[in-house]
């Protein structure tokens, strides 16, 4: 069975000013493979996957992402968009309403319906049941004395 490539970046570039973020960057990721993009700060991970959901625009090379090649197209960005997920290590909402940010992806892919949108928001946790559970997880995790080393001053 021959793979099938679902992401290809052939000799990719993307400048900020005189800055280059991206220099001829290759990379075929096939149907099925799992992807680890890992480097130091500022080595250009966030902006490549950035470039594959055309959240920014490269500058030369090509991206094709299912057989779409990744243009100014509108159209074909969308398509893609519908198609690829991606989690920001910080949190970068657009410049809507929260309401609007969590049904952002929902939107996209086609739904519309009110109460279908209304849902997704409510199952949500509030902030305060998130605060709560970290609280928890720290201490589920903190070690007991036991584990902790001797005072040896």
């Amino acid at each position: 069975m021959a793979t099938q490539p679902i992401i290809e970046l052939t000799n990719v570039h993307k400048f900020f000013g005189d800055f280059q973020a991206l220099n001829d960057v290759c990379l075929t990721v096939n149907l099925g493979e799992r992807v680890v993009v890992c480097g130091p700060s500022g080595s250009g991970k966030s902006t490549m996957i950035r470039c594959i959901n055309h959240l920014e625009s490269h500058d030369a090379g090509k991206i094709v992402v299912n057989g779409v090649e990744l243009t100014e197209d509108m159209g074909n960005v969308l398509s893609i968009r519908r198609e690829v997920g991606m989690v920001f290590q910080r949190p970068n909402p657009f410049p809507k309403s929260i309401y609007e940010n969590v049904v952002y992806g929902l939107r996209i892919t086609g739904e519309n319906n009110r109460r279908v949108l209304d849902e997704a928001v409510e199952k949500l946790p509030t902030l305060a049941e998130f605060s709560q559970k970290l609280k928890e997880q720290k201490s589920e995790n903190a070690p007991d004395d036991s584990e902790l080393p001797e005072d040896e001053s």
